[in-house]
């Protein structure tokens, strides 16, 4: 889409830092992010709570192996 951290956060209405976070695996999506990425991005905010969920169960799921 050709577009900076700096244009895409601008349009959702958040930080640049917010959404850095976000881009670098620091952060997480809330419902508040899905819902303004699938606005900017024009997909569903279920698919952004989804991939927040697969990527919350992969890092639990070694966590777990980790520690048996």
């Amino acid at each position: 889409m050709e577009m900076t951290q700096v244009i895409a956060a601008a349009k959702m209405k958040i930080s640049v830092n917010r959404l850095n976070e976000i881009i670098r695996g620091k952060s997480g999506v809330t419902v508040d992010t899905a819902l303004r990425l699938a606005k900017l991005l024009k997909t569903s905010p279920e698919f952004w709570m989804n991939l927040q969920t697969a990527w919350d169960l992969y890092h639990a799921s070694r966590s777990l192996a980790r520690a048996s």
